[in-house]
């Protein structure tokens, strides 16, 4: 490994004091780990090692004295999801409005659970004065956006912000999905194109241009806007995706639908991509009699 460094400092005990020296290591812990600890300790000639490796539902921790098995423990161990952990703090601060937004923007993203994204999203809303400003703007467009549907109020509130922070990529962002949702689809690529000069390390920000470029009848300029995506993020499903939706926006089906097999044949894991494929497929399909 190169460009990482040691720290060497003591730890003091009753009989005296020892170094120790902690520094990243190569490690042969599965991919996958949530963290992973691994400790050698070496005193007379003698080695002990040890490693402990969280993953979602356990700890295990396993020792070594000179190479020889000597102990490994498996403990049950279900971790607290972020949803838990923001109901708890709610629990006790029913007042907590960050923690009421950020939980509406987790269970927005959950079609099971949009009764109770809209109740959080409507607490986060009613304790805004406890925000700052630029998270009080973000409450009070999500709010808009996602309970009341009320678009042109949430993009007066990303608009706070940007009076303030020009580049906010978020405000810059959401306006744009907006404007896209409101078929402004002009002033939502200027929106998407301001908020990709500000992070391009974003994926869905190029998708984002492509999408309004390719609703406004820029075929050429979307086809550009993908080939730098994939140069910036080789590989990515989102490409594929997105050539297909501009091939069967073209009315060239037959490319559509190479694109979305290639999609569909590329995440077989995926359950998201997979329906989402099958999904488009089928609009091909349709095309066809």
């Amino acid at each position: 490994m190169t460009g990482v460094q040691t720290c060497a400092l003591p730890i003091y005990g009753p009989q005296g004091e020892v170094r120790v020296s902690i520094g990243p290591v190569e490690s042969a812990l599965p991919s996958g780990t949530t963290i992973g600890v691994e400790l050698l300790a070496e005193r007379r000639g003698s080695e002990l090692r040890a490693t402990i490796a969280a993953d979602a539902e356990s700890i295990i921790v396993r020792g070594w004295l000179d190479g020889l098995a000597v102990v490994e423990r498996s403990f049950l161990a279900p971790r607290r999801t972020e949803v838990d952990l923001l109901e708890e703090a709610i629990g006790k601060d029913t007042t907590f409005a960050m923690a009421y937004r950020k939980l509406g923007i987790i269970l927005s993203n959950n079609y099971e659970q949009r009764a109770r994204a809209m109740e959080v999203l409507t607490k986060a809303y009613e304790f805004r004065d406890r925000l700052t400003d630029i998270e009080r703007g973000y409450a009070i467009a999500q709010y808009h956006t996602d309970v009341t549907g009320e678009r042109e109020n949430a993009l007066a509130a990303y608009r706070t912000i940007l009076d303030k922070y020009p580049d906010d990529f978020r405000a810059l962002n959401n306006s744009g999905v907006l404007y896209s949702q409101l078929n402004d689809y002009a002033r939502a690529l200027d929106y998407y194109k301001h908020a990709l000069a500000t992070d391009s390390t974003w994926a869905p920000g190029f998708n984002n241009i492509a999408f309004a470029e390719r609703a406004l009848g820029r075929f050429d300029d979307a086809a550009a806007t993908l080939d730098a995506m994939e140069v910036r993020f080789p590989g990515n499903t989102l490409v594929a995706d997105s050539r297909g939706g501009l091939a069967y926006a073209m009315r060239d089906y037959a490319a559509a639908e190479r694109w979305w097999q290639t999609v569909r044949e590329s995440q077989p894991g995926s359950p998201f991509w997979q329906a989402d494929a099958n999904q488009k497929l089928a609009w091909v399909a349709s095309t066809q009699g």
